[in-house]
């Protein structure tokens, strides 16, 4: 009745169809969960409805306002996001359960601990120019501080899908929320990941002109083969958008929404250059954690090496379809990081801190990141 004819003749209708009584003991569950999905899309914002109305109604019976019943509605997304609790929990201690801890406490026991706390510190604060990038993004003024939650959030989700695609899908939700379409919002999302692959494929592609190290693929890996099938592919995928109707009338009008939102991007270079910026220096301040962290064990590393062995893991563990790249983000850093020289024992630890202070932490703080960012309504 609220949604329909206002609040005021809505709890005046239910005070002489219910009385008094009947309807002071409603007041506890006057709260969001309370409304079903159809219910809260009748209204532009069913939050600030619902406060509205328990305080006209606490008015009307002139009770003092009781505490609310604690209510949580079970809902596909509820369960999905039980299922991948269960998930991220069962990888995360698997991982653990497969850590040498003798060889990592070894050389971190007699580390520099004051350098190990600015690195967790420096790693922390990269998730200020993600937010920041992320907002150059939208092109639209949105608010800070729970972007940067929004961030820690990320890397909860990280634990149980594929990085990449767990970031996109909680931006998107996130900006849903704040009133942006959903077809914008996953395009807006998806450009700071593209821009955050562009910067860190140009810093790969420096090392490798710049850099004296070989860096050999090697392997038995049929490349060729590889290419090909990744050509045949996008082959077919045009062929189809092209002769397919029903394909087509999904597709293009997709690429269309696509187009129209990197457009103002790229005509505005304030907004360009503020997401370039913002990514080169999350980048940045993830490579001097790591050389925080490798100076900390009394490990000789150039800043920029140890940019492109951020940058490098970043890119590769990125390939594996992993969620959180487990596993495979300590293998290709430990590798990369014996590669640039440094002793097998030290390259293990160091990479076993610095995924734990960029990763595994924000991972658990992202939980209640998720919590705080739900109850105040913004996914």
């Amino acid at each position: 009745l609220s949604a329909h004819l206002g609040v005021d003749r809505a709890v005046s209708t239910a005070r002489t169809g219910l009385g008094e009584d009947r309807l002071a003991a409603a007041i506890p569950y006057l709260q969001l969960p309370a409304l079903s999905p159809a219910a809260r899309r009748a209204v532009a914002k069913p939050k600030a409805l619902m406060k509205d109305l328990k305080r006209a109604v606490v008015a009307a019976t002139g009770v003092d306002t009781p505490e609310d019943v604690k209510l949580r509605r079970v809902s596909a997304g509820s369960l999905v996001m039980a299922a991948l609790l269960l998930f991220a929990a069962n990888a995360l201690i698997t991982q653990l359960a497969g850590l040498d801890y003798e060889m990592v406490w070894s050389v971190i026991k007699d580390a520099a601990w004051v350098a190990l706390i600015v690195a967790l510190a420096v790693s922390h604060l990269s998730f200020v120019p993600e937010a920041t990038g992320m907002k150059a993004a939208v092109g639209r003024p949105l608010p800070m501080k729970p972007l940067v939650i929004l961030q820690f959030s990320s890397r909860f989700i990280g634990l149980a899908v594929p990085s990449a695609a767990g970031r996109v899908a909680m931006n998107s939700a996130f900006l849903v929320k704040l009133g942006v379409t959903r077809t914008v919002a996953v395009v807006q999302g998806a450009i700071d990941g593209v821009s955050g692959f562009v910067v860190e494929a140009v810093i790969l592609g420096l090392a490798l002109i710049f850099s004296d190290a070989s860096f050999d693929l090697g392997g038995d890996t049929d490349w060729q083969r590889i290419l090909a099938i990744v050509v045949a592919v996008a082959i077919i995928g045009l062929l189809g958008l092209a002769l397919i109707a029903r394909v087509r009338n999904v597709v293009l009008p997709l690429l269309k929404d696509a187009l129209g939102s990197v457009t103002p991007l790229l005509r505005d270079p304030r907004r360009t250059m503020t997401l370039l910026f913002s990514n080169v220096l999350a980048r940045l301040m993830l490579g001097a954690t790591l050389w925080l962290i490798l100076r900390a064990v009394d490990v000789e590393v150039t800043l920029p090496v140890a940019l492109t062995v951020t940058v490098a893991t970043t890119l590769l563990a990125g390939l594996v379809p992993i969620p959180g790249g487990i596993g495979v983000a300590e293998a290709v850093m430990t590798s990369w990081l014996v590669l640039v020289g440094v002793p097998e024992a030290e390259a293990f630890a160091v990479t076993v801190v610095y995924r734990m202070w960029t990763f595994y932490l924000p991972a658990f703080e992202g939980f209640f990141a998720m919590r705080w960012l739900e109850a105040n309504d913004y996914i």
